[in-house]
């Protein structure tokens, strides 16, 4: 998976919010839009919680974690 869009960030040391970054730094949090290769099955957190958290890794390094909203 690739994020293709970064809708909204908040910095979560001062809870400012940006819109439309280009990058996030490691202290934010963000609403994101993620483009798959492959279709994959997903629910929406408040629905199914197990199905409705993601982990995007590359070579075994996390780079990102969340949940569907």
């Amino acid at each position: 998976g690739r994020i293709t869009q970064i809708s909204e960030s908040i910095d979560t040391q001062t809870f400012e919010t940006y819109k439309e970054q280009k990058r996030l730094n490691q202290t934010e949090a963000a609403s994101v839009t993620i483009g798959l290769d492959k279709p994959v099955v997903v629910e929406r957190f408040q629905d199914l919680n197990n199905l409705g958290r993601f982990i995007l890794q590359k070579y075994n390094k996390v780079y990102a974690v969340g949940i569907i909203l």
